[in-house]
């Protein structure tokens, strides 16, 4: 018995069409939910070791801060298209030697800035320079050595940079400015501790961030403290 093989016709094509693009429609999705998932991790990801580095750089240079005559403990407290933008500069044992040849060992003038990503778009970077203080350094030079020094990066997609200045107890000031000593016998007038929140963008578009915040005590400052109220 011979059976007549007939093909497709232009409807069961048409319906298979269908079917196919429905079953392609519904991968993609799938897909394209997966991948911003995959996306939105790494992307955390990153943020939290961003935090974690640049909590640990901070916290060590700040817990080495020391007191010279010659260099202020400045703190700002700076609008960037409100949010805070804060920059903070010191004397500190901190200072890391990155060429032996041409650098050497000892204390260094670090200053952190939160200045504007280069493609303005509302995210902050979080920039780091350090100089050595060396003998003659005169309040001028060390001005203008700390404005030119190139920084390099140790955070960004940041929204806010906050530094908050303790004086012992409950007080707290945003903005902190230590004038030079007219003798060795004055008070070094150091905040006994240092708060730091660095708000990082999770999604820009969508306007989520997180925070990281952390509280550093300066020896320094809460043992001149210390001194003072013992003194009183």
């Amino acid at each position: 018995m011979i059976r007549e093989n007939h093909g497709m016709t232009l409807l069961e094509i048409m319906l298979a069409l269908m079917v196919l693009s429905m079953v392609m429609t519904m991968v993609s999705i799938s897909l394209s939910g997966t991948f911003d998932m995959m996306e939105s991790v790494r992307t955390q990801g990153d943020i939290y070791y961003q935090a974690q580095v640049a909590m640990q750089r901070i916290r060590e240079d700040v817990t080495s801060a020391i007191y010279d005559p010659k260099v202020q403990f400045i703190g700002e407290n700076i609008d960037q298209n409100g949010a805070r933008a804060d920059r903070l500069s010191f004397l500190s044992l901190g200072h890391i030697v990155f060429d032996k040849e041409h650098d050497s060992e000892g204390p260094g003038i670090i200053s952190y800035a939160a200045l504007p990503h280069r493609e303005g778009d509302g995210r902050l970077v979080l920039y780091r320079s350090d100089i050595l203080l060396k003998p003659g350094l005169t309040d001028e030079t060390i001005s203008i050595e700390s404005e030119t020094a190139p920084g390099y990066i140790i955070a960004d997609h940041l929204r806010s940079v906050t530094f908050t200045y303790l004086t012992g107890g409950e007080e707290e000031s945003d903005n902190w400015s230590s004038e030079p000593a007219e003798s060795d016998s004055d008070p070094i007038e150091l905040p006994a501790a240092v708060k730091c929140t660095l708000e990082f963008w999770l999604s820009k578009q969508e306007e989520t961030t997180v925070s990281f915040t952390t509280n550093i005590l300066i020896p320094v400052g809460w043992s001149n403290l210390t001194h003072q109220s013992n003194g009183q």
